[in-house]
């Protein structure tokens, strides 16, 4: 395995090829690994961005709900209600 980058957490990357000529990106974490296409680890790369986006967003949105004066579990739903108008976004 060739160019490991240490992503910290327990997460490390690496590239490598095949003795067929095939390229391939290793994925280990924790003590579990994969070996995933370079197409599977860019669509991996781009749906991690995405969820980390996601998860900052939500917290800023419960942060702002829970300084307002709403009765238990009223913000909740404003937030699920909100990611549901999102998924229909896209």
């Amino acid at each position: 395995m060739a160019d490991t980058d240490k992503g910290g957490e327990g997460f490390d990357v690496g590239s490598g090829c095949s003795l067929a000529g095939r390229p391939f990106v290793e994925i280990h974490w924790e003590d579990k690994g994969a070996q995933v296409s370079p197409e599977n680890a860019r669509e991996l790369a781009a749906n991690l961005l995405a969820a980390a986006a996601s998860a900052e967003a939500d917290a800023m949105l419960l942060a702002f709900f829970r300084r307002q004066s709403l009765p238990d579990g009223a913000w909740q739903m404003m937030v699920l209600e909100w990611r549901a108008g999102e998924g229909k976004k896209a």
